[in-house]
């Protein structure tokens, strides 16, 4: 679970990233503003690969900037084998949720949630199986929420998300930031965590076709 803080990897950069609504105005990932950031990630990710030698990328798997960082890593490593493409869980039960919307949505007949739901579950499968490593980042000690019970590990706590992110900047040199610049949220309080740790930050501005940022850290 954790091979990758003695891997052979020596330059490590992980995502961060608003929710599909927040960026794209809907919670359908098939949309043209999707595909627009999925391509500015994929050049600027080649870029580091090229330029800077990064060689290990850690997302976290959720909707929006985690999954699309993701597969952007995944269709890379077809050119550079050599990358790591790392998943960094908050915790095992992250699809729980969305397994229960979807069945709010079936209950309700809601279709367009229903097939948003299903792509978003068979996604995240396909994500996970086809990591380089999967790491639950709540069975860390450092990384648990204050006060939280053994047998709650692996189970759902809205910390457990922004201790993600910390375990995510913890390890890495670089944090590409898919970031509108809100001063409030998780992508926000990831940004403020890797400014506050000295990080080298990328931003692809949502308010700017998701072009990089001049001096954003």
């Amino acid at each position: 679970m954790t091979w990758f803080l003695e891997t052979e990897a020596t330059k490590f950069a992980s995502f961060t990233g608003h929710r599909p609504k927040e960026i794209f105005g809907t919670y359908d990932m098939d949309n043209p503003r999707a595909k627009l950031l999925a391509h500015e990630l994929k050049k600027e990710i080649e870029r580091l690969i090229v330029e800077d030698g990064v060689d290990a990328f850690i997302s976290g798997g959720a909707l929006g900037t985690d999954q699309i960082a993701f597969i952007c890593v995944h269709q890379l490593k077809k050119k550079y084998p050599h990358i790591k493409n790392i998943l960094a869980v908050p915790y095992e039960d992250q699809a729980n949720g969305w397994e229960e919307q979807l069945e709010k949505a079936r209950l309700n007949k809601w279709k367009k949630a229903i097939s948003d739901l299903e792509l978003t579950l068979k996604r995240y499968e396909k994500i996970v199986e086809v990591a380089d490593e999967v790491v639950y980042v709540d069975t860390f000690e450092k990384y648990q929420p204050k006060n939280m019970k053994p047998e709650h590990v692996g189970r759902h706590s809205n910390p457990k998300l922004q201790m993600r992110n910390i375990f995510m900047v913890d390890h890495s040199e670089i944090v590409i930031a898919v970031y509108n610049g809100s001063g409030k949220g998780g992508t926000f309080n990831c940004y403020e965590d890797a400014r506050k740790k000295n990080k080298h930050i990328i931003v692809l501005d949502p308010n700017n076709e998701f072009k990089v940022k001049k001096n954003a850290s």
